[in-house]
């Protein structure tokens, strides 16, 4: 039976299991808020590229189909990350056995022990529902600027992204933000628009 196993970045202290950060709860919280939504179990785990934390995730998962009387024989993997363009997933690739090599040499880094099927979606890339989550942010932005005497000739956007290694990476992620970018300037048209990866 299918599991699904959510990776978002995190500690690899405790593994976003023990004393979890202030973002490893509220990732926890909006798991368990979906879990009854969803037809088959889910479980997150924590880290970039850590396979020991994945690991956990994935026996945590387990445990949690075998209280329900299931047997986890087909893991889906669905990275919580905003996009594919990066050494990141591509290691988390090599992890969940969709690639043969390493991208970069991280011992930490290993093949996760898992008889089963893996099936390892992409990340969210551009996405029309994170636009509006982003829109939904920025209209607060701009309410807070106008209420401080701002006009929008006055207004600047800086969409600020963490952004990959390399620079071929790098240009799809600006391509993916400046999707984003038409998005937003579409709902809030604004003076001036950044955008810094």
């Amino acid at each position: 039976e299918k599991g699904t196993l959510i990776l978002a970045h995190g500690s690899m202290k405790g593994c976003g299991y023990t004393n979890p950060t202030q973002w490893e709860q509220g990732v926890h919280g909006i798991v368990n808020r979906i879990r009854p939504k969803v037809k088959h179990e889910i479980q997150v785990a924590f880290g970039m590229w850590n396979t020991m934390c994945f690991q956990k995730g994935v026996q945590k998962l387990q445990d949690r189909m075998t209280a329900r009387g299931q047997t986890l024989t087909e893991l889906e993997v669905l990275p919580l990350f905003l996009s594919s363009h990066s050494v990141v997933i591509e290691m988390q690739k090599y992890i969940f056995k969709k690639r043969r090599s390493k991208p970069i040499n991280i011992p930490m880094a290993t093949h996760i022990k898992f008889p089963g099927e893996i099936k390892y979606q992409s990340a969210l890339d551009y996405n029309p529902h994170l636009s509006m989550i982003i829109a939904k942010r920025l209209q607060t932005l701009i309410q807070d600027a106008k209420d401080e005497g701002y006009t929008k000739k006055q207004m600047e956007v800086v969409f600020l992204m963490h952004g990959p290694v390399g620079n071929a990476d790098n240009t799809k992620w600006i391509a993916m933000a400046e999707q984003y970018k038409k998005d937003l300037n579409y709902l809030f048209p604004l003076h001036s628009f950044h955008i810094l990866s």
